[in-house]
Order: C-alpha cells, then sequence, then structure tokens
C-alpha cells in the first residue's frame, strides 16, 4: 500500500507512524530497502502505545496490515481503486456533474461518515473530487436544489443568485448565440445586463449547468503578429462555400489585425485576381490609406489571386508592402484571418439556407456588417471590432471595479431575497 521510494513516505524529516507500525509487526519489501538500519531498529522497537492519536487509528492500521500480509487482497484492492479511479473519471466528465454527486449524497455520507477519523474530511473531498465545504454543507443539510453548487444562498451567500443563474442560461441557450465562442457570449451578456462577474466564474457555472459540452482543450499556437493600432497591418484571403450542390461562390476578405473588423468584402461566382484587386482598391480609397505616412503592412498566402495584377497594384502604392505567409515564420503568418473567415461561417453562413447566389451575397453583407458591430471578441477586450477601430471603451470602469462592486450586491441579494 506504499511507494517503493522511502522518501515519499517522509513528513517533516520524519517517516509516517503507519509506516514504521507495519514493518514492526512483519511486513518486509522493497520500500524500506533505503531507510537506515538504526531507523528500522527503531520502527521495530518503538512503543506505539505512547504515541498520542494511533490508537484511534488502530482498527486502520490492523486493515493495512492484513493488507501488506495477503497478497491477493492487496491486488484485489488496487484492482478496486483502479476502478474507482475509472468511474469518478467519468463522472467527472458527465456535464452536471454536481447534480448526480447532490443526488447520492445521503449514500455517500452514510458510507463514508465512519471513516472522518482516518481520512479526515479534506481527504474524503480530495477522494470524490468536490471541495470540503461541499461535503460539511452536505451533512449540514446546508444544500439548495435550486443551486448548481447545492449550497444555500442564505448561508453561501457568495455565489450567483438565481437572477445571475437565469441570465446565463437565457444567453448561452439563445439561438442567436447558439454558434457563438463562450468568450463571446460573456462579454455581451455584461454589457447587455450590467450584472458582473468573472469570466473563469461564468465558465464554471455554464459546466455546472451543463448547457455546454466540454471541448477537449486545443494546444494554443504561440502568438504570431499583433499591430498596436488600427490599420498598421492588414491581412487579406479568400474563400468558398457551396451554395447549392452546383452553385460555389467565393469571398475575398481584407481584416484589420488589431481590431479584427472587416474591412472589405466581395461575393463572386469565380475565383479571380480582379476580385482580390477590387476589394482591394476599395478599402484603400475606402478608408483614406493614401494619407498614411507610415508603411502598411499587407499579409496574405502566395495563391494566385495575390499575384500578378494584385502584386503591382500594391508594388505602384508607395506606403503599402506586401508580404506572403511563411509558415516557418510566426510574424508572417495568416492564421488571424483564417480564424475570422471561420467564426463568420459559423455564426452567419453555415445557419442559413440560399435559394441562390443572390441570397448569398446578401447574407454575407449581412453578416459582416453584423460580425463588426455586434461581435465582442476577448481579443479586443470584449469590444467589437468597430469599437476597436474607433477606440471606444463600453465600460464606464474597469471591468475588475465592476466586479468588485457587484460582489456586494450579490451578497446582498442572495442572503435577504426570497429562498425558493
Amino acid at each position: 500500500m506504499y511507494s517503493s521510494n522511502s522518501h515519499e513516505i517522509k513528513l517533516k524529516g520524519s517517516y509516517d507512524t503507519l509506516y514504521a507500525y507495519l514493518y514492526s509487526q512483519g511486513v518486509r519489501g522493497k520500500q524500506y530497502d533505503d531507510v537506515p538500519s538504526s531507523t528500522l531498529f527503531d520502527f521495530k522497537n518503538r512503543n506505539y502505545d505512547s504515541i498520542i492519536g494511533f490508537s484511534e487509528t488502530i482498527a486502520y492500521s490492523q486493515m493495512a496490515l492484513m493488507v501488506e500480509q495477503n497478497k491477493e487482497l492487496k491486488k484485489i484492492i488496487f484492482s478496486l481503486l483502479k476502478l474507482f479511479c475509472i468511474y469518478r473519471n467519468i463522472i467527472a466528465s458527465l456535464p452536471g456533474r454536481n447534480y448526480f454527486l447532490f443526488r447520492a449524497k445521503d449514500q455517500i455520507i452514510s458510507c463514508l461518515q465512519c471513516w472522518e477519523k482516518q481520512f479526515t474530511i479534506n481527504g474524503i473531498a480530495k477522494l470524490l473530487d468536490i471541495k470540503p465545504q461541499h461535503y460539511t454543507n452536505w451533512k449540514k443539510g446546508y444544500f439548495c436544489k435550486f443551486s448548481p453548487v447545492s449550497f444555500c444562498r442564505k448561508k453561501v451567500s457568495g455565489q450567483l443568485s438565481l437572477r445571475e443563474l437565469g441570465l446565463i442560461k437565457n444567453f448561452v441557450l439563445n439561438k442567436v448565440y447558439e454558434k457563438w465562442s463562450l468568450s463571446s457570449i460573456y462579454y455581451k451578456m455584461i454589457r447587455h445586463s450590467e450584472r458582473y462577474f468573472s469570466k473563469s466564474t461564468f465558465y464554471k457555472y455554464v459546466n455546472l449547468m451543463g448547457l455546454r459540452q466540454k471541448k477537449i482543450k486545443a494546444i494554443k499556437s504561440k502568438k504570431g503578429i499583433r499591430a498596436v493600432k488600427p490599420l498598421q497591418i492588414l491581412h487579406m484571403d479568400i474563400s468558398e462555400y457551396w451554395i447549392t450542390d452546383n452553385i460555389k461562390a467565393y469571398f475575398h476578405i481584407i481584416i484589420d489585425n488589431f481590431s479584427r473588423k472587416i474591412l472589405g468584402i466581395k461575393v463572386a461566382d469565380r475565383k479571380s485576381a480582379s476580385l482580390a484587386l477590387e476589394n482591394l482598391k476599395e478599402v484603400y480609397q475606402g478608408f483614406n490609406l493614401n494619407k498614411h505616412d507610415e508603411i502598411i503592412l499587407m499579409i496574405n498566402d502566395s495563391g494566385s489571386e495575390n499575384k500578378s495584377i494584385t502584386k503591382e497594384y500594391i508594388e505602384s502604392l508607395k506606403n503599402m508592402k506586401q508580404e506572403f505567409t511563411n509558415r516557418s515564420k510566426r510574424e508572417f503568418s495568416n492564421n488571424l484571418i483564417e480564424a475570422a473567415i471561420k467564426k463568420l461561417k459559423q455564426c452567419y453562413i453555415y445557419t442559413e439556407e440560399y435559394n441562390g447566389f443572390d441570397d448569398f451575397e446578401s447574407q454575407t453583407y449581412f453578416a459582416t456588417n453584423d460580425y463588426n458591430e455586434e461581435m465582442t471578441l476577448e481579443a479586443c477586450g470584449g469590444r467589437t471590432p468597430d469599437e476597436a477601430f474607433n477606440d471606444v471603451n463600453p465600460f464606464p470602469d474597469k471591468l475588475s471595479v465592476l466586479i468588485q462592486k457587484a460582489k456586494s450586491l450579490r451578497i446582498i441579494e442572495n442572503k435577504y431575497g426570497e429562498c425558493w
């Protein structure tokens, strides 16, 4: 039942009493190989009756001794422990895990109550992968079936109020935001509702209420090139979409690196360099880029639409420089615009059905405007691309200050509000 490394059994320069007691009762093995002979002599001749508190764990000590002396029993117990760990991992991955634990709280308490002295409340909580106050509040009856964390609101008033929980449900389950990322929904919610709490708290309650399936965390790539102000670095790319089985559309996009704003978009039924050139000219003239003294960096891939006439046009401009993407160099990566195209497709384009090219074209232009005006982005600090581009701050105070002020109001609401 112990590791073969005796140093793992040491507690502040000494050995665990149970570890020593098992040796005195005749248990031998590799786990004692690194222990000095003088220490082993002390293990064997120590008076365990004089150790304060050890008599309370004698029953557990006898069980541990029996397991150590019986190899078959030891195998069975370790197999059961492995099985328990597998089941615990399965339960941990379920949406609304705390709800299932709450339903079984009476059985859990009756089963583990007799072992509280041996394992302590903290040990039992760690075994169940819950917080110690969860187990304590279950025993005291401080629970509420309307709370995702199962705590009574009047006793644990720091948790989110019923109104805030309803707010989270309304936004996350709203079909308008069905394809939005949780971070975008979070910023949209706190802006429109003026109910402030941290993003990590929002994620926690979304998982507790099982509103979204947990996604496997992707390995984050290293940060690529970033601008410090609008119109310093631009990206352009072309994408395609099958409207019907026999109708295919192409749209060319140019976005601003700093604000993620879509500066220009052109839709056509064929892929061509003229489409990219027309879009680039409209952006250059529409945003008065000819008045910029600094060099504007345009990043694009090495597709045919970005060469020939498009390349010649950029070379004719005095304040714009073209760089082609290079996978080995993050400073010339086009991942940023590819992420924007993916968001545009998932949140707007895939959700609609189209009767033809004209229908698709009008929806694409509507999606572009809505993305720029309404899509709150974490990369922009909770602002929309338009707000980031125009340097507009929607929060009158710092978000951390607003969250702190909301805590006191939440406590009052939970303590003196209606307890269902």
